[in-house]
């Protein structure tokens, strides 16, 4: 399966919301949020946000967030919903500022410095659960 398509069904499972696709119709407290992937790990954290505050901007939203592969799924190490949980996501420091506004709780994340510009660091399942507003993944299945 397609790392995008991975990304965005276990978003749908995460959040209990079977219309996400990606299509990009997340929302969080009625904001459009945009969720870009990128299968390739080699690719720098830079170009890919680049292009992620382009897709933004295609459906007017302040808060771009990466999800960046960081290997294959092997199925002897992991189940895939645990593997595609891990993968790292992140975010530009200034679009963090103003999504954690939003959040009921500041989670712990990590502050990485690219060498251009410095990015807030999680995993998709981390992001899922801000999301879900800390709320059980998965409708608590």
């Amino acid at each position: 399966m397609l790392f995008q398509l991975r990304v965005w069904d276990y978003l749908a499972w995460a959040l209990d919301d079977k219309r996400l696709d990606h299509v990009e119709n997340l929302y969080y407290k009625g904001r459009p949020i945009s969720v870009s992937t990128f299968a390739n790990p080699n690719v720098p954290m830079v170009k890919c946000f680049d292009k992620a505050e382009l897709s933004a901007g295609d459906i007017d939203s302040e808060y771009p967030f990466v999800i960046q592969a960081d290997g294959m799924f092997d199925a002897d190490v992991m189940d895939e919903r645990e593997w595609i949980a891990s993968q790292p996501a992140y975010t530009s420091l200034s679009v963090w500022d103003k999504f954690e506004t939003l959040l009921p709780a500041k989670p712990s994340v990590e502050c990485v410095d690219s060498g251009t510009r410095m990015f807030i660091r999680f995993t998709l399942g981390e992001l899922a659960g801000m999301l879900n507003s800390g709320l059980p993944l998965g409708g608590g299945r």
